[in-house]
């Protein structure tokens, strides 16, 4: 009879497990869903900037983000602190990076 009990228990745990992951799954799949509406909606601007660079005996080479001013040792696509997309050359105001 104990074996019974827990043998129905464990398929009770099975059935319940099932249908948590299956119901997970519905709501993963409704949030996607929801995510996508509100990527489509919501249309943030993008900020464009340029690296300024500048030398020091003692820092070296360094660039300055032309949006926030914070100066970092690296160019990279985006500035690390304010998120500027750096696609603006340093002669120009509006010429794409090559």
């Amino acid at each position: 009879m104990e074996n019974l009990l827990q043998n129905i228990a464990s398929g009770l745990w099975i059935v319940l497990g099932v249908c948590f992951f299956f119901g997970l799954r519905k709501w993963s799949k409704r949030f996607s869903e929801l995510y996508d509406e509100l990527k489509e909606e919501i249309s943030i601007p993008v900020v464009q900037g340029r690296w300024i660079s500048f030398h020091s005996e003692a820092a070296g080479d360094i660039q300055y983000c032309s949006i926030c001013g914070i100066g970092f040792d690296a160019k990279t696509d985006y500035c690390p602190h304010c998120g500027a997309k750096m696609g603006i050359k340093d002669g120009g105001d509006n010429d794409a990076v090559d």
